[in-house]
């Protein structure tokens, strides 16, 4: 796009041989730009599949069926590996990682509480999770908390969109990036409603007092990011377990289902990593992949 001081570099100097690199395909849904680093490979609506479904829902919250992200950014890391932030969409962490939060909400609320934070994250809850294929994954709570535009509740579900991306609530979109091995930085931008600014407000206050470095929410979940971290480096560790809910797995409609406190998130996004990591590796449908 241009040179510091350009008058000292010399004929020799090809400037346009030094931008960045162009991504050899660019598509667009919703609004939202998707890139691929690969020349080939599935469509993005190949890609996509039922992942669609729910975005439509949370961009049909808006009057202008459009989201914006227009309220800035929020950017924060910890030190360990990026698919961890990805491991997060499951749904049996928060009567645990953020007790806290559920217990302050149901002094400060009381009887004003729509919703019992500690039964929808519990054994026999009504919500459900999701592997919808090709390595996304949603929480499905809708069943207690239905999509809406209201600001304390964005939407009812948490989606991850192969390989680093997060729709959360229908309130913010939070993209991954790998620094290194032991590194990752996140970016979060919250969503604002386009034809609604009267709620932007609120939306932006509920965002701080859970996701907002001083919240409830975001500071628990990257402490445990750094902790399972340190726990893996432990020597006597081979492999992680997401056995959890396989057993009660069943097919809806395409996708596989299961009680929102089981692993079956995971198991999808996996699935989809190591056959991307193994393609092409003799015998890698009977190997793990560490």
């Amino acid at each position: 796009m241009g040179v510091t001081y350009p008058a000292g570099y010399d004929a020799g100097f090809k400037r346009e041989e030094m931008g960045l690199l162009a991504v050899p395909r660019v598509g667009l849904y919703r609004g939202f730009i998707w890139a691929s680093l690969t020349p080939d490979g599935p469509s993005l609506d190949e890609h996509l599949g039922f992942a669609k479904d729910y975005i439509d829902e949370m961009c049909g919250i808006s009057p202008a069926g459009e989201l914006e992200l227009t309220a800035g950014r929020q950017r924060f890391g910890y030190d360990g590996n990026w698919k961890l932030q990805m491991d997060n969409v499951e749904g049996y962490h928060p009567n645990f990682v953020h007790y806290s939060f559920a217990v302050t909400m149901k002094e400060v609320l009381g009887d004003r509480m729509k919703v019992d934070l500690q039964g929808a994250y519990a054994e026999g809850t009504p919500a459900v999770a999701r592997d919808l294929g090709n390595g996304h994954g949603v929480l499905d709570q809708r069943v207690f908390a239905p999509t809406s535009a209201d600001e304390r509740n964005g939407g009812g579900f948490i989606m991850a969109v192969f390989p680093n991306l997060l729709f959360l609530f229908g309130a913010q979109v939070r993209v991954i990036h790998p620094v290194a091995a032991n590194r990752t930085e996140v970016t979060v931008q919250p969503l604002m409603i386009k034809g609604l600014p009267e709620l932007t407000e609120g939306r932006l206050r509920t965002h701080e007092w859970f996701f907002g470095p001083g919240g409830f929410g975001q500071p628990d979940d990257t402490e445990m990011f750094v902790r399972v971290s340190q726990g893996l480096r432990a020597k006597s560790v081979d492999w992680v377990d997401l056995s959890r809910g396989r057993s009660r797995e069943r097919n809806e409609k395409g996708t596989r289902v299961a009680p929102i406190v089981d692993e079956i998130t995971l198991r999808g996004f996996y699935d989809q990593w190591k056959k991307l990591m193994t393609a092409g590796v003799p015998d890698a449908s009977t190997r793990r992949v560490s």
